[in-house]
């Protein structure tokens, strides 16, 4: 009897060092494979803000480029009505003159809101989408107060906008769109923006695109701002078109 007491309390004992090893091998296991799951994560997000600074820079120097040519353009305007006056040119002087005003009004800055920052931005994308062939337009109505702080404010449309972008290069269409309005009604702004989209991927919450996690974590971040203010999004595939509503308290 002893003898098999003692041998039941032996196998016990194994058995419950053999089950503790289990599960502390599962724990290690799930520790690490999460600890693996978020350094992919962070490398991910880190060469995502790097492909962004990337596309900043391009456009910086692309509207650099461009600012250059207009004032070269403007020079040569001026040399012209310069050198016709010399010669007394009046007449062709005067339509020389015109000639400039309305090149000048067709190439100057346009301001699309009050805002200082998502004018800023706004006009950064336009130039984005001009380099990449994409036809931007949009309609801004902002109140004049906004308590949504700078950073959340600048997150919110740099990944709303850069999620629209990627989508028309990927779109495979002729004419890729993007189109961006924004009202208020009370304390909240209601943001509406349509850009071309594959009509062959599908969306499904994550991404429009299978090979990727940009759109996805682009998506994440703007409905995390969202709901910490009390807002909503809604995200619809209209298969070669897609759809972006976002309403969001702004005080």
């Amino acid at each position: 009897y002893y003898l098999y007491v003692y041998r039941t309390h032996i196998s016990i004992v194994l058995f419950f060092f053999i089950y503790i090893s289990i599960i502390l091998f599962i724990v290690v296991f799930i520790f690490v494979s999460l600890r693996e799951f978020y350094a992919k994560i962070n490398v991910e997000y880190l060469e995502m803000q790097r492909r962004t600074a990337l596309r900043q820079e391009h456009g910086l120097r692309a509207s650099q480029a461009g600012m250059e040519r207009q004032m070269e353009d403007v020079r040569e305007h001026l040399r012209l009505i310069e050198r016709l006056l010399e010669e007394d040119r009046l007449e062709d002087a005067r339509n020389a003159c015109g000639d400039f005003s309305s090149s000048f009004q067709s190439v100057r800055y346009k301001h699309y809101c009050d805002n200082d920052i998502l004018d800023v931005i706004l006009h950064g994308k336009e130039t984005e989408c001009e380099n990449l062939g994409i036809a931007f337009s949009c309609d801004i109505l902002l109140p004049q107060e906004i308590g949504i702080p700078a950073p959340t404010f600048i997150s919110l449309f740099f990944n709303l906008l850069n999620n629209g972008i990627e989508s028309c290069e990927t779109s495979g269409q002729e004419t890729p769109f993007l189109n961006l309005s924004i009202t208020y009604k009370g304390n909240f702004l209601f943001i509406h923006m349509e850009n071309a989209k594959n009509p062959d991927t599908v969306f499904d919450h994550k991404t429009t695109k299978s090979d990727t996690f940009y759109h996805g974590l682009g998506l994440s971040i703007i409905e995390e701002i969202v709901r910490k203010r009390d807002g909503a999004c809604r995200w619809q595939d209209h298969k070669n078109i897609f759809v972006s509503d976002i309403m969001i308290d702004y005080t």
